[in-house]
């Protein structure tokens, strides 16, 4: 399967069907995006619940503030209009912001790990790389690495994941299918599983090197504080 480009196709692919019949809607029946005014909440309650959304566009994250009508960036106070579907957030323009991470999430860290564990995700990895053919190899000082950043896999009516990687210097998108099962399972031998409340499996990063017969990894379920 040849890497997938159009950020369009994919988020509509990944978008679960009632978040698709909303859009379609949207796109038939509401009024221009200028006419469209939701007004943000007068307040939002101090033990509101966080989300963390992934933005598509960017690949970066956000921690968010459900509020009525839409969303409340944390980082700024700034309020976003937009539907929530159950397991993410609609804009007016289209974009689909599923979540991938709560509240309870946020104080985790760093996962590293070594021997056979670091070995199946390493090769899980390997394996994205070979099947959707981009080479993001990094070799230096006799390891080759292999780093990907906001991977998400959905295990639902297909099975599928995505993620960013740098090639030459370029950030570019991957989306597979074919590998989407032996990265799960390599997670999963990591310690990483689907979220129960967004059914979402995902990492803000995995990084993972080979030296010989020698692996190790890291691995970040969100991102550093500096990053978001």
């Amino acid at each position: 399967m040849k890497n997938v480009t159009i950020l369009p196709i994919l988020f509509a692919m990944a978008m679960p069907a009632a978040a698709q019949d909303a859009v379609s809607q949207l796109g038939a029946a509401a009024p221009a995006a200028e006419e469209l005014v939701i007004p943000a909440p007068d307040f939002v309650p101090a033990a509101k619940t966080t989300f963390l959304l992934l933005d598509p566009r960017t690949g970066g994250t956000h921690v968010v503030i459900p509020a009525g009508g839409g969303f409340i960036y944390a980082a700024t106070g700034k309020f976003e209009p937009a539907v929530y579907n159950g397991s993410g957030f609609i804009l007016r323009d289209g974009t689909y912001m599923p979540v991938v991470g709560g509240a309870k999430k946020t104080a985790r860290g760093a996962v590293e790990t070594a021997g056979s564990a670091a070995a199946e995700m390493w090769k899980a990895l390997n394996f994205v790389s070979v099947i959707e053919e981009i080479d993001f190899h990094a070799v230096a000082d006799g390891k080759d690495t292999l780093t990907a950043e906001s991977v998400s896999c959905v295990d639902e009516n297909y099975t599928a994941c995505s993620m960013f990687v740098s090639v030459a210097g370029e950030r570019k998108l991957i989306v597979t299918l074919d590998a989407s099962v032996k990265l799960i399972r390599a997670f999963y031998a990591n310690g990483f599983a689907f979220d129960d409340e967004t059914g979402i499996l995902y990492a803000a990063r995995v990084s993972c090197s080979k030296a010989g017969e020698a692996y190790s990894c890291e691995l970040l379920h969100e991102p550093r504080a500096d990053s978001i």
